[in-house]
């Protein structure tokens, strides 16, 4: 028996503002569902990502690259089998990063030795 696949794929392309493809840029796509990145990637020579067998589900992606501002789409839903094509157009200017740590401490069980 063939086992049925539950996954799809984000895919496009990064631009530079002269139409230029954009070569190493950084993907980040998180499954927004369970707030957790899913894949790092990268775009090739030509500008262009794949993340194929992502689990379905709400999702954004994240795009940063030497020179240029972050950018970030929202609100993707991916449902079973889509390939959705998000690219991306980005604007010169400085790379800024969040960092945001969420941590929960673990119960200690102060009962026993």
């Amino acid at each position: 028996m063939l086992a049925q696949d539950i996954s799809g794929t984000i895919e496009g392309s990064v631009l530079d503002p002269t139409g230029a493809t954009v070569p190493k840029a950084k993907v980040t796509i998180t499954n927004t569902d369970r707030n957790q990145v899913v894949r790092t990637t990268e775009t090739n020579d030509s500008g262009v990502y794949s993340a194929p067998f992502l689990p379905i589900g709400n999702y954004a992606v994240k795009v940063g690259a030497a020179g240029f501002k972050t950018d970030e789409r929202t609100g993707i839903v991916l449902n079973v089998d889509d390939v959705l094509k998000i690219n991306f157009n980005m604007e010169v200017g400085q790379v800024s990063d969040t960092v945001e740590v969420r941590s929960t401490a673990a119960p200690v069980d102060l009962s026993t030795p």
